[in-house]
């Protein structure tokens, strides 16, 4: 079967069993667990920034091991496969930052201490692979283009550990608290909401990054059999959609929201925990759709025989 979108068998019914997952986090996160001792029901807050903090460092994490392999091999899969979990990871990495910045509100009094070592690095980490992305929308020779971003990539990887480590190794110039889950600190259904987040958040990623490697894929089947710009601009003008080929800013105006929660006073605590949940959920809401909408236009735009999400065109499998 020759797919008209990114979507896949796959993918929908991953999705689907990801909506129950999601289902069951927000009961656990919002019905199910108790307020913490410490921080009372700010610690809600807590079931979505420490996920999406950990989907962070794992998307980077594969960007760099796929810009390993293909500064080894010269893997075109690799290559994609890096691009998109570095967008994934942006995106994830901007949500890191903004729930951190709104449980730190109510918790340490402000949204932004630039004295916090973790909070430095971190934006660092956002800042290099912003720049990263950057460095791959620069028009010029695409395999000069892809072995400067991969390094790119690998320097950036070696700033998280030093984000992980950093409560320990400068314990007086940070706000953050330790590892309270590996101290067992958190337990019961609060421990299980913080599991299921990060089941959950790691699910979202891993379903972004698929969508997100199939639209990188059809870009470079346009690329490869020679049909330009102009040629997507009369198939674009044919459907009614006259969005361009590499417009990527169908998500910009959810993170400026996310970016600007860190000048909003929110009154009262559970201000805080529907501000960072729905922050959050809005933007994954809207990249991934954004995700769909692109990969459909896309998809209609690659001839049929070159629709298969494999490195070889001539392949006559599907998935």
């Amino acid at each position: 079967m020759i797919p008209n979108s990114t979507a896949s068998r796959f993918t929908r019914l991953f999705g689907t069993g990801l909506l129950v997952i999601i289902a069951f986090w927000l009961l656990f996160a919002f019905f199910w667990s108790d307020p913490d001792d410490t921080q009372g029901e700010v610690v809600r807050l807590f079931y979505v920034h420490v996920p999406s903090a950990l989907g962070t460092y794992t998307a980077f994490i594969v960007c760099g091991l796929a810009s390993a392999f293909y500064l080894w091999k010269k893997s075109e899969f690799a290559d994609l496969l890096a691009h998109a979990a570095a967008e994934v990871g942006v995106v994830f990495c901007v949500l890191m930052l903004a729930t951190g910045s709104i449980w730190g509100r109510p918790t340490w009094g402000t949204y932004w201490d630039w004295g916090d070592v973790r909070l430095v690095t971190s934006l660092v980490l956002l800042l290099l692979f912003v720049g990263y992305l950057a460095l791959r929308a620069v028009p010029g020779d695409s395999g000069q283009r892809s072995k400067q971003a991969s390094i790119v990539a690998l320097v950036a990887l070696l700033d998280i550990p030093l984000i992980n480590r950093s409560v320990e190794w400068f314990e007086n110039k940070t706000l953050h608290q330790k590892g309270t889950v590996l101290l067992g600190k958190i337990e019961d259904f609060n421990l299980f909401a913080t599991f299921l987040g990060v089941v959950a958040m790691t699910g979202i990623m891993v379903w972004l990054m698929v969508h997100r490697f199939r639209i990188a894929w059809l870009r470079r089947q346009l690329l490869t059999t020679g049909l330009d710009q102009a040629l997507l601009e009369r198939r674009a003008e044919a459907t009614g959609d006259v969005g361009g080929a590499t417009a990527y800013n169908g998500f910009a105006p959810a993170i400026a929201a996310a970016l600007a929660f860190q000048q909003t006073d929110i009154p009262g605590n559970w201000g805080y925990i529907f501000a960072g949940w729905g922050l959050s959920l809005t933007v994954l809401a809207l990249y991934g759709l954004f995700l769909v909408r692109e990969g459909r236009r896309l998809t209609q735009a690659v001839p049929p025989e070159r629709r298969r999400w494999t490195t070889t065109p001539t392949d006559e499998g599907s998935r």
